[in-house]
């Protein structure tokens, strides 16, 4: 439902209270992102030096430590 449609139809405490409500959503929803990401770094790191030994494992010279 568009915004411009939920302010004609709510009474401006309904819509305060909807808008502050949802805003409170999206910053859980964030932290919650952040922590998950904050989580697996240890997990990634192991999983690129894995695959960094793999890799000189075939006979690389050179092998680039940062993968884009």
């Amino acid at each position: 439902m568009r915004t411009e449609h939920l302010h004609q139809t709510l009474s401006p405490q309904a819509h305060a209270a909807l808008f502050d409500a949802l805003q409170h959503q999206a910053k859980r929803e964030r932290q919650a992102a952040v922590q998950r990401f904050g989580q697996g770094w240890a997990e990634r790191l192991g999983a690129r030096v894995r695959r960094l030994a793999a890799h000189r494992g075939h006979g690389a010279h050179a092998v680039r430590l940062m993968e884009v």
